[in-house]
């Protein structure tokens, strides 16, 4: 009896193992399912993240040549500006001298401009002197040119009369015609010296 005691007792055992190791196998294939499920999610995350490793790596190789083509450029303009500002700098300086120049023309030039002036001045002046001479002259030519037609009616008129008679009444008594003459050379004379002073 004791025997068979023992023998249920062991197969009871028996069976509880027989449970508890199907209950593990279905666990282990449980997990394994799921490491598998993992292992597939993990592959196509790993996939992704490896092409966007590639990704990132070639946009970094073209954003590194763009940089060094940059750079380049930079470069190039840097040096370009370099060299314009060095040309600017001449042309500066050559400009500089130019309004020197210019400026020292230009006091010249005024300098030249008051001689001018002053000698435009001293023309005019002479001009007015000049004029004023002229006007003079053109009075005393009508005064000539008045005394002479006097003189032409008057030795008309003697040579008309032919008598010593007119004579003495426009000249006065015990003045022959020759007298008359002096008289009239005389008056002129006069005359040119009331010019010659008023040039004078």
């Amino acid at each position: 009896s004791q025997l068979q005691k023992y023998e249920m007792d062991l197969s009871t055992s028996s069976k509880q193992d027989q449970s508890q190791l199907e209950a593990l196998k279905g666990a282990i294939e449980g997990r394994n399912a799921q490491l598998a499920d993992a292992e597939r999610k993990y592959s196509i995350m790993t996939c992704d993240l490896k092409s966007d490793l590639d990704a990132s790596r070639h946009q970094v190789e073209e954003l590194t040549k763009q940089l060094e083509a940059n750079r380049m450029e930079f470069g190039m303009y840097q040096n370009g500006t370099k060299n314009k500002l060095g040309e600017l700098q001449q042309h500066k300086k050559i400009l500089k001298r130019e309004v020197i120049e210019l400026r020292k023309k230009i006091d010249e030039c005024g300098s030249e401009n008051n001689t001018v002036a002053h000698e435009y001045d001293k023309i005019k002046s002479s001009y007015h002197s000049m004029k004023d001479k002229n006007t003079t002259l053109e009075r005393y030519i009508d005064r000539l040119e008045k005394q002479v037609g006097v003189q032409q009616n008057m030795m008309e008129m003697m040579s008309q009369v032919g008598g010593e008679s007119f004579v003495g009444k426009i000249v006065g008594p015990g003045v022959t015609q020759s007298d008359s003459k002096d008289g009239v050379s005389l008056c002129g004379m006069s005359m040119g010296s009331q010019y010659m002073r008023l040039n004078s």
